[in-house]
């Protein structure tokens, strides 16, 4: 055979590897190519994050699992001032073992979650003075990426705004005691101008002076409504609205500030009404001294600008809530010189009034309608007003307040007095313990006025001694005295042993501020009143302390006689009255024996029976005299001896009532 013949299989066989060769070796080639091209790709796209790194703001570092530091940028660097040696591939301890070197790692934290995460951060002061936040986050496979912020400037900027705050809040302190410091300087003062203006007027003198001490009173109210209402905007404005949450009847709060401002409304010949809605629930639980403060801004504003023989209608209705409370919702409407459009935009604004002429023409701080803005919005209620020019006003404003069930121990009495006459008839030696001489002549002259024999003290000290030496049934304290003052002085009488301890204390003060009511209490005052003072407060103030305010309610209530007579019968109503009137005495003396003793809890349960038994019988004035004394000795204060004298005073009054014969 030939070559040729004999290689002709070899020579196709190596056509077919030379063949498969060469594809091979360009696949080969090809997938080199790729490779590089991508391997160019990322290096390139690791220099663009290298790049992005080293010029983002913050400092970057990565550590790996097992704790060695992967990659950091120069502003990490810059911020740890880590040295020229310090490189990647170090570990996390040889960082930590450096700071600590130089003591800047503090090791303190704080920790918050973010996406289910847990992101660690705590700040370090460096050894150049640099605040830097270290931010430390963990990754699922267990490497750590770490960021470093300089805190410095922040932390600056936040050192100047705390500075900043403390410089303000000690500002609101200062403005705070300069205004206590004033409402006494300029009450005190005030309160003799208008107790000297007031008793001046009760005496005989010639029309013309009379017209002199009317102008005095009413000059200096006018003064003392005006700072009244600076205090409380600036109360508000310090604290912001404190509301209490009692049980009160909304009805009777509306007749009380109507009643109270009808004098002013005649004088000026107005016709000033009241309509609360038949809907209105009996009692609520709230705030009714705030919602006093409201509707006497709205009707003292209504009364200063409407007219003479113009109208003033007061409106007050209810409204259910969801949750079982209750909205208030207040309208007071005149026929006064109205409001324009534009004005009603800012009405509520503080220091602002309709118009530049309406202080000169009626005076006024423009206080009183922000103030009512401030407190019913704290009540979750809104005001508004409906007004036109010569058309008159109408003011609406609604309050949120909540469910009662029960009527309060003691409620207000409409349309009985103030209980000057009873106080006439016990003739109670006051102490009055006031350190200024205008104040302690006019108090003086007032409690005589009312029926009191009264002793004069200029300190809390003279004041306790004059207890200790006894005959006193209520002392008038002053809060701020010499040597010792009032609250101390209210302490130290608490403290003495028996009944001296239990005397009724009344406390005055020219500070207009709720915490001096407050703290009056607190040392175990009875009453607070705040200068300047007239004689109905004041006569209102010892009725209470004392528990004689019941005595000017009615008698015997016939209506509830009646129905036990309808229920029981003639026959059996007598016998209950017979027994009452013969079990009574014993209750009377050992009443009596309890409270020498300082035993109050006997003192409370036999109140509390002798309450029961005057309410089934309709004794109305000697059921409320036992539930004061039942109060005031579960509160830890006994009844006082003219107390005791008032209570069985009311039981021999009430057996005369039940039974005109007399009593065997």
């Amino acid at each position: 055979m030939s070559a040729t013949d004999m290689l002709a299989a070899r020579d196709a066989e190596a056509s077919s590897i030379i063949l498969a060769a060469l594809t091979m070796s360009g696949v080969v080639v090809g997938l080199t190519l790729r490779a590089a091209g991508q391997r160019a790709r990322a290096a390139r796209a690791h220099r663009i994050m290298q790049i992005a790194v080293e010029h983002v703001g913050v400092g970057v570092m990565v550590i790996n699992p097992n704790g060695r530091i992967a990659m950091f940028n120069a502003r990490s660097a810059a911020l740890l001032n880590l040295p020229a040696d310090f490189q990647p591939g170090r570990t996390e301890r040889d960082l930590r073992d450096l700071l600590q070197q130089r003591g800047e790692a503090t090791g303190r934290g704080t920790y918050s979650g973010r996406d289910g995460e847990t992101v660690r951060l705590f700040h370090q002061k460096m050894a150049d003075g640099k605040i830097i936040e270290t931010r430390t986050e963990a990754l699922e496979d267990g490497t750590r990426v770490q960021s470093f912020t300089d805190m410095t400037d922040a932390a600056q900027q936040q050192h100047i705004l705390t500075e900043a705050r403390d410089a303000a809040e000690a500002a609101v302190r200062a403005r705070a005691q300069f205004l206590a410091a004033m409402s006494h300087e300029i009450r005190t003062p005030l309160n003799g101008i208008l107790g000297a203006a007031d008793l001046m007027r009760t005496l005989p003198m010639p029309d013309s002076q009379r017209e002199y001490a009317d102008i005095i009173y009413q000059a200096g109210t006018h003064l003392l409504e005006m700072l009244t209402e600076i205090l409380d905007y600036s109360k508000i404005d310090e604290r912001g609205v404190e509301l209490e949450a009692v049980t009160y009847c909304p009805a009777i709060v509306v007749r009380e500030v109507v009643e109270v401002l009808a004098s002013r409304a005649t004088a000026q010949g107005l016709t000033l009404s009241t309509w609360p809605s038949s809907d209105l629930p009996d009692f609520v639980e709230g705030d009714p001294h705030r919602l006093r403060q409201i509707l006497f801004n709205l009707i003292g504003n209504a009364i200063k600008f409407t007219p003479e023989f113009g109208t003033i209608a007061v409106g007050l209705a209810a409204r259910p809530r969801d949750d079982g409370g209750w909205w208030l919702d207040g309208s007071v409407r005149d026929s006064g010189i109205g409001i324009a459009a534009a004005a009603q935009t800012t009405l509520f604004a503080e220091f602002t009034q309709s118009d530049g002429s309406i202080t000169r023409r009626f005076g006024g701080t423009g206080l009183g309608l922000a103030i009512c803005r401030r407190l019913v919005e704290a009540m979750d209620g809104t005001i508004t007003v409906d007004s036109a020019p010569g058309l008159g006003s109408c003011f609406t404003f609604s309050i949120r307040v909540g469910a009662s069930t029960q009527s309060p121990d003691q409620m207000p009495a409409l349309g009985h007095g103030n209980g000057v006459g009873v106080i006439a008839a016990r003739a109670p030696m006051v102490l009055v313990a006031e350190d200024t001489k205008v104040n302690r002549l006019v108090a003086t002259h007032m409690l005589e006025r009312l029926g009191c024999r009264v002793q004069a003290v200029v300190n809390g000290r003279e004041a306790v001694e004059a207890v200790c030496a006894g005959g006193i049934d209520l002392v008038l304290m002053d809060i701020m005295m010499p040597e010792m003052d009032g609250l101390a002085a209210t302490r130290a009488i608490r403290a003495l042993a028996g009944p001296l301890g239990a005397i009724p204390i009344v406390g005055l003060s020219a500070n207009a501020f709720r915490s001096d009511d407050d703290a009056g209490r607190a040392a175990g005052m009875n009453g607070f009143a705040t200068k300047p003072i007239n004689s109905d407060r004041l006569a209102a103030e010892i009725t209470a302390a004392m528990g004689l305010g019941a005595a000017a309610t009615t008698m015997c209530s016939p209506a509830a006689l009646d129905e036990l007579r309808s229920a029981l019968g003639d026959d059996i109503v007598g016998a209950v009255i017979t027994a009452f009137a013969s079990d009574t005495p014993a209750t009377l003396i050992q009443l009596r024996r309890d409270a020498e003793a300082v035993n109050l809890a006997g003192v409370a349960r036999g109140a509390h029976a002798l309450c029961g038994n005057a309410a089934t019988l309709g004794l109305v004035r000697l059921a409320d005299v036992a539930r004061g004394i039942e109060r005031e000795s579960r509160q830890a204060r006994g009844p006082t001896q003219a107390t005791l004298d008032l209570l069985e005073a009311e039981f021999a009054a009430s057996l005369a009532a039940l039974r005109p014969e007399p009593v065997d």
